[in-house]
Formats: structure tokens, sequence, C-alpha cells
């Protein structure tokens, strides 16, 4: 055998082998943004429910005076909401 013909023999392997590694990266990381994305949609729809029960709150203060029985039950009721709601 040649030195180029070996030459050309590792070189190939190596490319074989980098390619491998990039494909199996690739996969974790679409696997990771994946998740990531899962995580976003967790946070943005447990953020909507936080300005609603916000937003409930401040028209119950504007409706009945600040009392403070009515705010605690108001966040007694987002509470036991929210631990029927929950999903796994």
């Amino acid at each position: 055998m040649m030195k180029s013909d070996i030459f050309f023999m590792v070189t190939t392997v190596s490319i074989v082998l980098v390619t491998i590694g990039i494909s199996v990266a690739l996969i974790y990381l679409i696997r990771i943004l994946r998740d990531a994305n899962k995580v976003s949609q967790v946070v943005r729809n447990e953020g909507e429910e936080i300005i609603g029960g916000i937003t409930k709150a401040r028209e119950e203060i504007t409706e009945k005076g600040f009392d403070l029985f009515s705010i605690a039950k108001t966040m007694m009721g987002l509470i036991t909401k929210k631990k029927r709601t929950r999903k796994k």
C-alpha cells in the first residue's frame, strides 16, 4: 500500500466519525430545544393565569373595596383551581 492510499483511508474514516459525532450532537440539540419549547409554553400559560388572577383580584377590589377577606377568598380560589387543573 502506498502512503497516499493510507492517507485517503485515514481521512475517510475520520470524516465518517466526525459526521456521526455531529449527527449525534444535533439529535441531542433538537431534543434540548424541544424541551425548552415545552418549558416556555408552560411558563407562558402560567404567566397568563397569574395575570388573569391579578386582573380578577383588581376587579374585585375596585367593586367591593379593599376587603381583606375578599382578597384572601379570591387568592384561595385561584390556588384551589390551579391544583385541580394541573397536568403531569
